[in-house]
C-alpha cells in the first residue's frame, strides 16, 4: 500500500478529506506510527538472514539483475561468524546484512534462532539459553573455549540487542538469523512498505486514534484503538488457519 493510500484511507475516517484540520507531516507521523504498532503487535515483519549457503540464499528478493546470476550459485555474502569473536551486534552488525538482502526495514528487534554450519555438511539450529544461565554455566570457564557454536543467548532487549555464541567460533562459518524486524517509516509513496497485507488495514485505525487523541476526544479515540485491536486479531487468524505435520500415519 501507498503512504497516499493510507493517507486517503485515514483523513476518510477522521472526515477530514481536504486537510484542513490535520496537516499531513502530523499525519504522516501517525500513520508511520501505525505501521511500528503493527510490526509489534503482529510479528508479521519476519525475515531470514541467510550466508552463502546456496539452499535458498538466491531467493532473496533484490539478490540478482537481470544477466547477473548464475543458475546454482549463492550470491556472495558475508553473514558469517568471526574467529574469536563471541558477540554479534543487531546494529552494526546483523542490520547491515538484512538491509542489503530486504527492503522497507529499520533493524532487527528480536531474533528467534540462529544457525551456523559446521564445517559445510551441516547448519543446526543452535541451543538457546537465557543469558543469566549462559553467564552462569557457559561463561564460568576463562579459558578461551573455541569450536563449532552450539549454544546461543540474548543480550540486552529490542535494537540494541546482540547474539552470544558458545563456543567461541574457531573460524568463519556461515550464519543464518531468524528475525523479527521493526518497518521503516514511509515518507513517499515511492517508499517500500514492508507491511504485508490484509496487516495495513489496520493502520488508519490507529492513525485515526492518535488524531482524536491529540485533539482530546478520548472516546473517539478509544473507538480507533479498539478497532485497531480488533483488525490485528482478525487479520492474525486470517493469515494462519493452522498446519498440518504430516498427512501421514507414522509407524514404530
Amino acid at each position: 500500500m501507498s503512504l497516499q493510500n493510507y493517507i486517503t484511507d485515514t483523513r476518510n475516517l477522521i472526515r477530514d478529506q481536504q486537510g484542513l484540520f490535520v496537516d499531513e507531516n502530523t499525519l504522516i507521523g501517525y500513520i508511520n506510527e501505525g505501521r511500528r504498532q503493527v510490526s509489534l503487535l503482529t510479528d508479521c515483519v519476519r525475515r531470514l538472514i541467510t550466508g552463502q549457503s546456496p539452499y535458498g540464499a538466491t531467493s532473496q528478493p533484490g539478490s540478482f539483475v537481470p544477466g547477473g546470476g548464475t543458475a546454482g550459485v549463492a550470491p556472495f555474502n558475508t553473514f558469517q561468524t568471526i574467529g574469536g569473536q563471541e558477540r554479534y551486534p543487531y546494529i552494526g552488525f546483523g542490520d547491515l546484512y538484512l538491509n542489503q538482502q530486504y527492503r522497507g526495514l529499520r533493524g532487527v528487534r528480536d531474533v528467534i534462532t540462529v544457525s551456523v554450519s559446521w564445517g559445510g555438511t551441516s547448519r543446526p539450529a543452535l541451543d538457546w539459553m537465557p543469558f543469566e544461565d549462559f553467564q552462569a554455566y557457559l561463561r564460568s570457564n576463562q579459558v578461551l573455549v573455541t569450536n563449532y557454536p552450539s549454544v546461543f543467548t540474548i543480550y540486552n532487549d529490542g535494537e540494541a540487542a546482540e547474539v552470544w555464541l558458545y563456543p567461541i567460533p574457531l573460524s568463519a562459518s556461515e550464519m543464518e538469523w531468524d528475525t523479527f524486524c521493526t518497518c521503516a517509516d514511509i515518507w513517499t509513496s515511492d517508499d517500500f512498505d514492508a507491511i504485508p497485507h490484509p496487516w495495513r488495514d489496520g493502520v488508519k485505525f490507529y492513525a485515526a486514534g492518535r488524531v482524536y487523541e491529540g485533539s482530546m476526544r478520548f472516546e473517539s479515540a478509544g473507538v480507533m484503538f479498539n478497532r485497531f485491536e480488533q483488525q490485528m486479531g482478525l487479520r492474525r487468524g486470517a493469515v494462519d488457519r493452522g498446519k498440518v505435520p504430516s498427512r501421514y500415519p507414522t509407524y514404530p
